[in-house]
C-alpha cells in the first residue's frame, strides 16, 4: 500500500469496514472496500459513521454520512459512495487527497424517452416469497443491461439481492421473455427512488427454454379481488378466501402494473407464518390468517 494512502473505516450499526479513499466530488468521498468485506448489502440511504486516518495524523478524523452507491463492476473492489450534508471537518481533512487517477468510464446506453413510462415486473429469487415482486420502471438500456427505477422504500428488501429476473420487452425479439440479470450497481436518485444498474447474465441471452416464468393470476369470487398471484397468493389477501377457480395465464404487460404486485412487500408480517406483505393485505396470502384490521384496507373491487 502506498505510503500515502488514506484508510477510510465506515460503520453501521454492529458492522465495520475498512477500505481505502479514492477521488470524489467535495460533498461526496468514494472509497473502495474488497469484494465482499465492505456495505454490499446495507441499504442505501443508510447513515454511516465515517473515519478517516492516513500517516502522520495523530488521530483518526470522524463524520457522519448517508450511502448513495455501490458498485461492484470493478474486478477486484467493491467502490462505495458517501455523501455528508454539510460536508464538514472529514471533508476539509481529505480535501485535495488523490491515492489513484482513473479514467471516468462512459457506457453508451439507448436513453428511453422521459414521456414513455415502461413498467418492468421483477422478481427476486433470493428473498422470501411474499417481498420477491415488483414493478420497475425502466431509465435507460444498451446491449449489455438496464438502468431500473425502484421505489427507495423498497431498498431494504431491493439490496439483499444479487440477482433479478426482469421481464423486458426488447427490440428485435419476437416475443419478450424473462431475462436474468446480475445487478453491477445500485444509487440513489433522490429521496423517494433508487437507480439498479443490472447486466444481463450469460451475454445478454434471454431464458428460452424455459421461457417467461411468469406466475398465473386469479380472481377472488368471493369479494372481487382481481389479478391475484397463483403461486404467492395461496390465500385471498384482502378476504382470506382460499385459491379457486380458474387461473390465467398472464402475458409481461398484465404483470408490469403496480396493481398486480400490490399486496407484495414487507411492511406487515403474519403472526402466524411470518410471511411478509404490503400494508394493503388484510390477510396472509401464505396461510389465511387475518394480518389487519378491516377497517384500514384501501383497496377497493374493480
Amino acid at each position: 500500500m502506498a505510503k500515502n494512502a488514506i484508510w477510510v473505516v465506515a460503520s453501521a450499526g454492529s458492522e465495520q469496514w475498512i477500505g481505502r479513499l479514492v477521488p470524489g466530488p467535495t460533498d461526496r468521498i468514494h472509497v473502495h472496500f474488497k469484494h465482499e468485506q465492505g456495505p454490499l448489502f446495507v441499504p442505501l440511504g443508510t447513515e454511516t459513521t465515517i473515519g478517516v486516518a492516513t500517516a502522520g495524523m495523530s488521530a483518526p478524523v470522524c463524520e457522519t454520512g448517508v450511502l448513495v452507491r455501490v458498485d461492484q463492476r470493478r474486478e477486484e473492489a467493491l467502490e462505495c459512495v458517501f455523501e455528508f450534508d454539510p460536508p464538514a471537518i472529514l471533508l476539509e481533512a481529505v480535501h485535495g487527497a488523490v491515492i489513484d487517477y482513473r479514467d471516468a468510464r462512459r457506457h453508451r446506453r439507448a436513453r428511453v424517452d422521459e414521456a414513455q413510462d415502461v413498467p418492468i415486473p421483477v422478481t427476486l429469487p433470493e428473498v422470501e416469497p411474499s417481498a420477491r415482486h415488483f414493478v420497475a420502471r425502466l431509465i435507460d438500456g444498451s446491449a449489455g443491461g438496464l438502468g431500473l427505477a425502484f421505489p427507495r422504500v423498497a431498498e431494504p428488501i431491493l439490496c439483499r439481492t444479487t440477482f433479478l429476473r426482469a421481464v423486458v420487452p426488447l427490440p428485435g425479439l419476437e416475443r419478450t421473455g424473462e431475462w436474468v440479470c446480475e445487478v453491477r450497481y445500485r444509487s440513489v436518485i433522490d429521496d423517494e427512488t433508487v437507480r439498479y444498474g443490472v447486466q444481463f447474465v450469460s451475454d445478454g441471452l434471454a431464458v428460452d427454454p424455459p421461457g417467461p416464468q411468469l406466475e398465473a393470476l386469479w380472481d377472488c369470487q368471493l369479494c372481487g379481488a382481481e389479478a391475484l398471484l397463483a403461486e404467492t397468493h395461496a390465500y385471498c389477501p384482502r378476504c382470506g378466501a382460499a385459491r379457486h377457480g380458474h387461473e390465467q395465464e398472464p402475458t409481461w404487460r398484465d404483470c408490469a402494473t403496480v396493481e398486480s404486485h400490490r399486496f407484495g412487500g414487507y411492511a406487515v408480517a403474519c403472526e402466524v407464518c411470518g410471511v411478509a406483505h404490503s400494508e394493503r393485505a388484510q390477510y396472509c396470502g401464505n396461510c389465511g390468517a387475518s394480518i389487519g384490521e378491516d377497517d384500514a384496507d384501501s383497496d377497493t373491487a374493480r
